[in-house]
Order: C-alpha cells, then sequence, then structure tokens
C-alpha cells in the first residue's frame, strides 16, 4: 500500500470513529431527556453557554479540517503528476527502443540482401566458355579493368583540341566509360551499397560500427571497383559516404590503377584526418 493510500485510508478510519462517537452521544442525550426532562431542561443555561464557547472552536476545527483536506489534495495531485511523468519518460524511453530495434533489424536485412547481390553476380570470360560468379565475378571485373585502363591510355586522344588528356581528365573519363560498359553486371551493387550508406546517414539511431560493419564485408577487389566508380559520373554521389566513412581504409594503394590516384580523395577516405571509424 503507498503512502497516499494509506493516509486515505486513516483519515476515512476517523471520520467514520467520529460520526460513531457523535450518534451514541445524541442518542445518549435524548434518552438521558427522556427519562428525566426536569434535570434536561435545567441544563439549557449550560447548554448556551458551551454553545456559546464550542462554536467559534468547531468552526475553528471545521476550516483546519477544510485546509486539511486541500492540502491532502494538492499532495495527491502533486503525487499523480509525479507518476504521469514517470510514465511518459518510461513511454519515450520504450518508443526509443522499439524504433532502435526496428532500425536494427532493418539495417541487418539489407545487409543481407546486399549478400544476395553480390552472390548473384554473373559474367562471362571474354575468351573461353566460363563464367564467374559473387565475389569470383568481381575479381575478374578487376584485372579487366587493369587490362582496359592500359588500351586506353594509349588510344585516347582529346581530338578536339588536338592534344592528349590530361591524366585528371583520363582518370575520370575511363572511370565513366569502364564502369558504364559493367553497369548490367554491377548496377544493382553499386546502387543498393549507396542506400545503405544513406540509411545510416539518415537514422538518428545509427551508431559508427554499422559503417564499420558494411566496410568489414568488402573486399579489397570490391574497394577498387567502388574507388573508381565513386570517380565516375554514374557514382559521384557515392564519394561524399566513402570520404566521411573511410570505406577505404582497407585498400592497398598498390592496388589501384595508379598510385597517384588516391589524391583524387581526401585522407578522410583512407582512415586519416578524423575519417568515421
Amino acid at each position: 500500500m503507498s503512502e497516499n493510500a494509506k493516509d486515505n485510508h486513516l483519515a476515512s478510519i476517523t471520520f467514520v470513529v467520529a460520526v460513531v462517537l457523535a450518534a451514541f452521544a445524541g442518542l445518549g442525550l435524548l434518552w438521558f431527556g427522556i427519562k428525566d426532562p426536569d434535570s434536561f431542561s435545567n441544563l439549557g443555561p449550560w447548554g448556551d453557554f458551551f454553545g456559546g464557547t464550542l462554536n467559534p472552536i468547531f468552526t475553528f476545527v471545521t476550516v483546519l479540517g477544510l485546509l486539511l483536506t486541500i492540502a491532502l489534495q494538492r499532495k495527491e495531485l502533486t503525487l499523480t503528476r509525479k507518476e504521469l511523468e514517470r510514465s511518459a519518460n518510461a513511454l519515450e524511453i520504450q518508443s526509443d527502443q522499439i524504433n532502435a530495434q526496428k532500425f536494427e533489424n532493418t539495417f541487418f536485412q539489407m545487409l543481407s540482401i546486399f549478400n544476395e547481390i553480390v552472390d548473384s553476380i554473373e559474367i562471362g570470360h571474354t575468351n573461353i566458355k566460363k563464367s564467374f560468379k559473387g565475389r569470383d565475378a568481381i575479381s575478374y571485373i578487376c584485372n579487366l579493368m587493369d587490362e582496359k585502363y592500359k588500351e586506353y591510355i594509349i588510344s585516347k586522344y582529346n581530338e578536339l583540341e588536338n592534344r592528349p588528356y590530361t591524366e585528371t581528365e583520363m582518370v575520370f573519363k575511363f572511370s565513366t566509360f569502364f564502369i558504364k560498359s559493367h553497369s548490367i553486371n554491377m548496377s544493382h551493387y553499386f546502387i543498393f551499397l549507396y542506400n545503405i550508406f544513406k540509411f545510416i546517414e539518415i537514422n538518428e539511431y545509427s551508431k559508427k560500427y554499422h559503417s564499420r560493419m558494411v566496410r568489414s564485408m568488402l573486399s579489397e577487389q570490391e574497394l577498387k571497383l567502388l574507388f573508381y566508380n565513386s570517380l565516375s559520373e554514374q557514382g559521384r554521389k557515392f564519394k561524399d559516404f566513402a570520404e566521411k566513412h573511410a570505406l577505404f581504409d582497407n585498400l592497398p594503394i598498390t592496388d589501384l590503377l595508379e598510385n597517384n590516384h588516391k589524391l583524387y580523395f581526401s585522407e578522410k577516405a583512407f582512415g586519416n584526418d578524423d575519417a568515421a571509424e
């Protein structure tokens, strides 16, 4: 039983006892008046005296009782308000926990779907009747990238301006060309991974370890493809996520087509300069 309930119970018992005592006193006076009317009538002056004396006292006691009642009600209202505040806080905490759990469930579902997308990637060999699937397909595409880049930098020339392309122009043009030529195999992969990072970015319940989990799932060959996808026209929106979440932290610089291609990203993309961890 709460403290407030105990106070109310005690007040109820006191009131009942007072009513019973008053009833007995009234019945006793009535019986005395019937049995001895003369003696009872002689008590009139005393009754007037006590009445005149006790009425102000009773009135004062009544006022005190009213004030006590108001004080008890105020205390009860304060306790009720505090209880409602605690209930509201508990509901808010519960709501946050439910929303955080929803985020976690959705996040891991997205990772599961991403793995299925990786496994579904398939590409045929250019010279022999053989196909590669999953991460083997991604490794094969990376090998093709190395070959195509060597051919591309030799053959491409800026005929409009009658000059060779600058190194920066060459990197961006090749990235756009190569990623576009393999969009039928890789576009779903790039788009879905972009949306995973976007989901992490916009959700208030995301933590740093969520982006680390995504990074831990990516092979070096995937990181290489993502690096040049971020330099292509199709995938440049991904560059911000790559830098903010240190996506290339585990990418060896020697895996790039040219070591100095690293300069097209800020140090944050490689886990330096207070990058996200």
